[in-house]
């Protein structure tokens, strides 16, 4: 099931603060979708309560962190 958030609200160099969220466990990877349609990746390092930090493996160079840029998507395991 893919999940949608649109409440980053911090980057700092690999590391984002997500907000709000529901049911994310540690270590489910995800993709942070840009405006203009870039896609980055990353991985889920910790959830507390409503607050996960994810790890980019692409780097946050470049990334806008405005409010009609910010998702996050949960990505289907592989078995």
């Amino acid at each position: 099931m893919q999940k949608e958030y649109r409440t980053i609200r911090e980057v700092v160099g690999p590391l984002m603060l997500v907000e709000g969220v529901q049911g994310v466990t540690y270590d489910e990877l995800v993709e942070i979708e840009q405006e203009n349609g870039e896609i980055r990746h990353g991985k889920v390092l910790e959830v507390d309560g409503d607050r996960a930090m994810v790890q980019l493996f692409e780097g946050s160079q470049g990334l806008k962190i405005c409010p009609n840029s910010r998702q996050a998507q949960e990505l289907p395991r592989r078995p």
